[in-house]
């Protein structure tokens, strides 16, 4: 029987850990919520002649530390306790930090993260926009219906985006930086443009949705946005809006990172749960393409 341990994570990673055992995996637990898996006395103990590590989907903070929401973590993953692993034991994440990255490629073991594949990354971009439309639903005092919606990245979460929000009747622009994605999203009917395009409508959006990591909307963008919309940061770290300089203007500015984790996680947890199953099982090169 194999055995994977795992360290750190919330409620996704316990309901992974669940799917695994139930693939008769040996799982065993150190600082992840719930109890899914065999707990540890200690990390040592945990890592101890385990044939995978499975750390959460946010792979590590700017320190290299492990987080979760149990009382032991964060958690420090030095190469030392990297070496208690099998040899060619994989680590897997969603997506690491540099540090948690630099750690383990200096310890020899594989670095797999999980979220750069389309059989994790594509169902986590569909909860991701929906855990979006739930929280946008909730924060207007009216319908969604004929709202302007501006979508900034046309990857698989503004993509995402893009198809629900219109689906419940939004006027919906993505704006991009890449012209195989223009091409491709106009041919599937949605208005795409070049992200110089997008002063032009943000003056009339009543929404906002950022799915780029990396600067899109600055001061000049934000101050044409009109200050009754809604602006919110789905991107992983660090984010594509200038969230203090929209404070700043008043605007109404959130981040919502993780979505999948805090919206649906037993199903992000199942979407985990069954992709290290069949890549453990033996499909690893079919899953992991």
């Amino acid at each position: 029987m194999k055995k994977i341990a795992m360290v750190g994570g919330d409620r996704r990673e316990a309901v992974a850990a669940g799917v695994l055992r139930d693939h008769s995996y040996f799982v065993t637990a150190y600082g992840l919520a719930g109890e899914e898996g065999t707990p540890s006395a200690s990390l040592e103990s945990c890592l101890n002649g385990a044939d995978a590590l499975i750390l959460p989907a946010r792979g590590g903070d700017e320190n290299g530390r492990v987080p979760g929401i149990s009382p032991l973590c964060p958690v420090t993953l030095t190469e030392a306790a990297l070496k208690a692993l099998n040899p060619s034991a994989p680590v897997c994440c969603g997506i690491a930090s540099k540090p948690l990255r630099d750690t383990v490629l200096r310890s020899g073991h594989p670095l797999l993260e999980v979220l750069e594949n389309d059989a994790v990354a594509v169902p986590n971009a569909a909860l991701t926009a929906e855990g979006a439309l739930h929280f946008v639903m909730g924060r207007l005092a009216e319908t969604i219906r004929g709202k302007t919606v501006a979508v900034f990245g046309f990857g698989r979460v503004g993509r995402a985006c893009a198809e629900l929000f219109t689906a419940v009747g939004c006027r919906v622009s993505v704006f991009c930086r890449r012209e195989r994605d223009l091409i491709a999203g106009r041919r599937e009917g949605f208005d795409l443009r070049f992200l110089g395009g997008a002063s032009v409508l943000l003056p009339k959006t009543d929404i906002v949705i950022n799915t780029v990591p990396a600067a899109v909307v600055g001061g000049e963008l934000l101050r044409l946005v009109p200050e009754k919309s809604l602006l919110i940061e789905v991107a992983s770290s660090p984010g594509g809006i200038d969230g203090e300089e929209a404070r700043r203007l008043g605007l109404d500015y959130v981040a919502l990172p993780g979505l999948p984790g805090k919206y649906a996680p037993v199903s992000a947890g199942e979407i985990l749960g069954s992709y290290y199953a069949a890549l453990f099982d033996g499909g690893g090169e079919e899953v992991a393409r």
